[in-house]
């Protein structure tokens, strides 16, 4: 067991979390329980392929007009709970849906541990970083040959320490 802060089920927009305290509270407006299951994981590899994950579920109170359940169930959603201890139903072919995009292997031997990506703004790239080593990540230029991987200029090995 550890402490810590559980985030919000929902991050409101602005307009309706100033509706959320004890008499701001509009007249019309009801009560709805909602919650939120979050993926929390460890970094080291072998503890992360061994299986090493688990759920943090929030839980929380939101207080909404009509027209307010309405807007946000439109935008978002309402993550209801329905007070039983069930977990959500997955969909694994979440990707599958015509322009979701797709899964697959990235070719070639970029030769890091590989535990985040990011893809970069207005480029063909995505940048890899993981943990184990200085020389932890990699550019891929998803528009090249399979495995045209680079270093980017500024790992961080290649800083030079600051001077005394």
């Amino acid at each position: 067991m550890v402490e810590t802060v559980a985030p919000p089920v929902l991050l409101l927009p602005d307009d309706i979390q100033a509706d959320q305290a004890h008499g701001k509270r509009p007249k019309d407006a009801k009560p709805f329980k909602v919650r939120g299951d979050f993926l929390v994981h460890c970094h080291v590899e072998m503890h992360m392929g061994q299986g090493l994950a688990a759920l943090v579920r929030s839980q929380d109170t939101i207080w909404l007009t009509p027209k307010q359940a309405t807007e946000l169930g439109k935008e978002t959603g309402i993550p209801l709970d329905p007070g039983d201890n069930s977990c959500a139903i997955v969909d694994l072919n979440r990707c599958e849906p015509p322009g979701c995009g797709k899964w697959e292997e990235v070719m070639g031997a970029p030769q890091v541990t590989m535990m985040h990506a990011a893809l970069l703004p207005n480029t063909n790239k995505v940048l890899y970083w993981g943990y184990h080593r200085l020389d932890q990540s990699r550019l891929w230029d998803y528009t090249a040959a399979p495995g045209a991987y680079s270093a980017p200029a500024n790992q961080t090995s290649d800083l030079a320490p600051a001077p005394p």
